[in-house]
């Protein structure tokens, strides 16, 4: 067994090789090196960290533009569900921008002036609980 490829052998642990088999198949790993595996298997567990936070809890928001907001103050990670069910979470975003956003006598004219296209924004779908980079 060479370094460029991983086969399955009496050597592979059990876990190993019934996890990421499964996962990705053997011809994959035939084909592949090992550190393109690693690399495919943390980009996963970056995007799986990211549905995590999709999990936050939100708040019902009175607007015609959205129908609830979260707000992650460890992350500093602001989530926004639209009223066309689209959820959107903006990062790195400041505790006084979400009180603001709350507080807004308008939130959509707030969101339009002060969020959207100033925040990195990762819309998370919520079918597969993952998430594209926006």
């Amino acid at each position: 067994m060479g370094p460029q490829s991983l086969e399955k052998s009496e050597h592979t642990p059990t876990w190993f090789s019934d996890i990421l088999g499964a996962r990705l198949g053997w011809e994959y790993f035939a084909a592949r090196s090992l550190q393109s595996l690693l690399s495919k298997l943390v980009c996963d567990q970056r995007w799986q960290d990211l549905a995590e936070w999709s999990r936050m809890q939100r708040e019902a928001v009175e607007s015609t533009t959205m129908r609830s907001v979260g707000y992650d103050q460890t992350n500093q990670v602001l989530e926004v569900e639209f009223q066309s069910g689209a959820i959107y979470q903006y990062l790195d975003v400041r505790p006084a921008i979400h009180k603001e956003l709350v507080d807004a006598e308008s939130k959509g004219r707030y969101f339009n002036r002060e969020i959207r296209d100033i925040y990195t924004s990762v819309r998370v779908d919520q079918r597969e609980r993952g998430a594209t980079a926006h």
